[in-house]
């Protein structure tokens, strides 16, 4: 299954039930696909990464600050 683009609809949140194309099953997919990155991050403990890295390879966490170059 490939997931769609997530929709941020507008308004109350009874209207998110009334959009025919508000899939509430990708909303979770993403959610729960968060919440497993940042726990595979949080444990790794980067024991893969290379001097110059710039991303863990094990668990694709930044090893430097985003903003830099």
């Amino acid at each position: 299954m490939t997931p769609g683009p997530v929709r941020n609809p507008r308004g109350d949140a009874d209207r998110l039930f009334d959009l025919d194309d508000f899939g509430v099953v990708c909303a979770l997919d993403v959610a729960v696909g968060a919440v497993r990155s940042f726990l595979r991050q949080r444990a790794c403990r980067h024991g893969r990464a290379q001097p110059g890295d710039r991303f863990c390879a094990a668990c694709g966490a930044a090893l430097v600050a985003p903003e830099l170059p």
